[in-house]
């Protein structure tokens, strides 16, 4: 096992180092000056912002910026945002924490509504059930994040005043730590189920279709002719025959989350990584969308390495990946 990650680890190497590579250079060559965005209105002149750029090291060719940038993040340094000049782990520290709270709510709202409406729609093939599931699901894939976001808001929050539009939490203190967490709960209802939404009908989909095809098997059938009942058949046979494409699916999803949570915090203005990247990206701040897409990329290849590693858990036939 610890041979699989090492080796794994060094394969993901080069391609960390390619998106990041790519980030930078898409960041160098966009429009925007990022001395702009924190540099008081009377310092803006020629003299003070050539003065900035250069303790920056901002007027150096952006192949040696990139350089720099490289060698600090193999020392651990992820360098010094260039708007607020914080430290990036300082940055970025709080803000993952939402992220990746948000994401992993997200994925398991997914998974148990995608599994169990597939399921649902397996069970009832080519009844009302399974094709109202089928319009409701290929609804939900086919209408925009944010456009879902912005029609959630507008129904539940300015409509109905059911929920919260934005934020974490509310403004005006309430009660103890009770009230508390059902005020962060009211809140992250819109939020997850925009973040979830597409993640649950593709995995309704796929679970519906895989376990349809899994019960058309001869063993299956040789079940039921033995007098086996249609549940017993289905969960017993069919979905756990069905898991790998389900779990391939699951491992896909994840930077799907990842970068809808770009646009559900832009919406809903969570403080997370999310957001972090729209602000970062119009003040050009190259340090903090370079230490975002890393820690993107990290993410995305740990959950591929977890999925491969689900298949031998789920099927002993599969070696463990190499």
């Amino acid at each position: 096992m610890l041979y699989v990650l090492i080796r794994r680890g060094l394969q993901a190497l080069p391609v960390a180092l390619g998106i990041t590579f790519l980030t930078f250079l898409l960041a160098y060559v966009s429009p925007g000056d990022p001395l702009l965005a924190y540099a008081p209105i009377d310092a803006r002149s020629d003299a003070e912002l050539a003065r900035a750029r250069s303790e920056r090291g901002l007027d150096d060719p952006w192949l040696t910026q990139y350089a720099r940038w490289l060698r600090r993040v193999l020392t651990g340094d992820l360098g010094v945002s260039l708007v607020t000049q914080r430290p990036v782990v300082a940055e970025i520290s709080g803000a993952i924490r939402v992220t990746i709270g948000l994401s992993l709510a997200a994925l398991v709202l997914s998974t148990l509504l995608g599994i169990g409406l597939g399921m649902a729609a397996a069970l009832n093939r080519d009844r009302w059930l399974d094709h109202t599931i089928a319009v409701a699901t290929f609804t939900t894939i086919g209408v925009p994040g944010f456009f879902l976001a912005l029609l959630l808001v507008s129904v539940f929050s300015v409509q109905l005043g059911w929920l919260p539009t934005s934020g974490t939490r509310s403004a005006v203190p309430g009660g103890g730590g009770l009230w508390l967490a059902l005020d962060q709960a009211r809140h992250a209802i819109l939020p997850l189920l925009v973040l979830a939404s597409d993640s649950a009908a593709s995995l309704a989909r796929y679970t519906r279709d895989h376990v349809v095809e899994v019960m058309e098997e001869a063993y299956v059938r040789t079940a039921s002719a033995k007098g086996l009942g249609f549940a017993a058949r289905s969960w017993r046979h069919a979905f756990p025959n069905a898991l790998l494409p389900i779990v391939t699916v699951l491992g896909l999803r994840v930077p799907n989350v990842l970068a809808g949570s770009v646009i559900v915090e832009s919406v809903f203005n969570w403080p997370g990584i999310g957001r972090l990247v729209v602000s970062s990206a119009i003040d050009k701040d190259i340090p903090v969308l370079l230490a975002v897409t890393l820690a993107f990329a990290i993410v995305t290849m740990i959950a591929n390495l977890i999925t491969d590693l689900t298949y031998a858990a789920i099927d002993p036939r599969i070696k463990h990946p190499s």
